[in-house]
């Protein structure tokens, strides 16, 4: 009788073990959601965002030698596991291939305000510490890259220069624009772009002194001093 009491009081004790216990979906979903999930995210946002400015920085230097590897590649996955030939991109054959759907199918040289914008979240959420809020980041950077890339498409267009300076979605924008406003019309929508952006980054205070009020002229009028002055009876 004794034995076997002290065998189900071992039998109760392994059983309520932590360590014996296996690790349900619950747990696991509990440890994740207490704070270790942002950090988790934030280091994956920091990694993309240096992954980002290795790629899209070396692609600037090399992307004529690596956009002939791009182009020869039958699809995305025949150039990234079965390319043999060399690749200068930084980043390898995976830095090759974003870089240049980015840049060159994408908007262009404004792409790397995404490495901006991963990079500011991945702070947020790894260290909680807040350099900007982060929807303005998104807002902020969604703009930028918006109206950059017909900018620059415009400026830098793909007859004169072969470097994709606003991509192909720029490019996109710009023959839009020209079909619907002509090519005046686009110069004043580009105008207005600019001044969108200087004022979004600047906030200047523009004086136009003809629109102002001209204050009236105060008169100085001086009060006489008496040099003999009264005697105080």
């Amino acid at each position: 009788m004794a034995k076997s009491t002290a065998k189900k009081n071992s039998n109760a004790s392994k059983n309520n073990n932590p360590n014996n216990n296996p690790i349900s979906v619950k747990s696991l979903l509990l440890k994740l959601v207490d704070g270790r999930l942002p950090k988790i995210v934030g280091t994956l946002f920091l990694l993309l965002s240096l992954f980002l400015v290795m790629s899209l920085g070396s692609y600037v230097f090399t992307w004529q030698e690596d956009q002939d590897a791009v182009f020869s590649s039958k699809h995305s996955v025949d150039f990234l596991f079965n390319h043999q030939g060399e690749i200068q991109n930084t980043a390898g054959r995976l830095g090759a291939w974003v870089s240049h759907q980015l840049i060159y199918n994408g908007f262009g040289i404004s792409s790397i305000l995404l490495a901006v914008f991963f990079a500011i979240w991945g702070i947020k959420l790894l260290f909680n510490y807040r350099i900007a809020s982060p929807l303005r980041t998104f807002f902020y950077t969604t703009l930028f890259i918006l109206t950059l890339s017909p900018i620059l498409s415009y400026f830098f267009a793909a007859e004169r220069y072969r470097f994709a300076f606003g991509g192909a979605m720029g490019n996109t924008i710009i023959h839009f624009l020209n079909g619907v406003a002509g090519e005046l019309g686009t110069l004043f929508i580009i105008i207005g772009l600019i001044l969108i952006l200087v004022i979004l980054f600047f906030n200047p205070i523009f004086h136009l002194s003809f629109l102002q009020k001209k204050s009236p002229e105060i008169q100085n009028t001086e009060v006489p001093v008496s040099t003999n002055p009264e005697p105080v009876k």
